[in-house]
């Protein structure tokens, strides 16, 4: 077991193995990329640097909150994905670098997954109701396209619960509680492929 110390990190964290031998790791400041050094089997603690590191600008006075990141298959290519409240960030991992761009965040999106190339969250605002907004990334347009549709009217009495989404089979599943009229919960399968 080896215990990796990293000094420039502290904080609410998002970390994320992106290969056998790096890791991102975001915290509400700053993005950081190391190597993972070889594992003993004996108890070891090793200290390490950053191979790369950049801050990560807009953020919200007091914000505190880490990012929500998109899965990492090792080897395939496309980018990262974390969001924030107020920025989505897409990072593009090198060997000892990434690139990373970011764009505002949709205003009042919440129960955010996000895929490899496409991703999910929801919006509920009393006018539009609960708004399902899919979003995919191109290499083309380099920021997301997004499309929505709404579920159930627009009376501010839906709150979803959960969320889950798995891009490969196109399924988006929300836990959803409506107080509308009687307090019920349920769940809702919906398939976007």
């Amino acid at each position: 077991m080896t215990s990796l110390t990293m000094s420039q990190s502290p904080g609410y964290c998002t970390v994320q193995l992106i290969s056998s031998d790096r890791l991102l790791l975001s915290t509400c400041r700053r993005i950081y990329m190391y190597a993972i050094p070889p594992l003993s089997t004996a108890p070891e603690d090793v200290d390490v640097t950053p191979l790369w590191s950049e801050q990560l600008h807009a953020l919200h006075p007091g914000e505190t909150s880490a990012c929500v990141g998109s899965p990492v298959i090792w080897g395939a290519p496309g980018p990262l994905m974390l969001w924030r409240p107020c920025r989505v960030f897409v990072v593009e991992p090198m060997r000892d670098a990434c690139n990373l761009r970011s764009y505002p965040a949709p205003y009042g999106a919440q129960n955010v997954r996000s895929g490899l190339h496409h991703g999910c969250y929801t919006t509920n605002f009393p006018k539009d109701g609960l708004l399902i907004n899919l979003y995919t990334f191109t290499d083309e347009a380099k920021r997301p396209a997004v499309s929505s549709f709404a579920l159930g009217p627009g009376s501010g009495n839906v709150t979803v619960l959960g969320s889950s989404m798995d891009e490969w089979s196109g399924k988006i599943c929300l836990h959803i509680e409506d107080v509308s009229w009687v307090r019920s919960v349920y769940t809702v399968l919906i398939d976007v492929a």
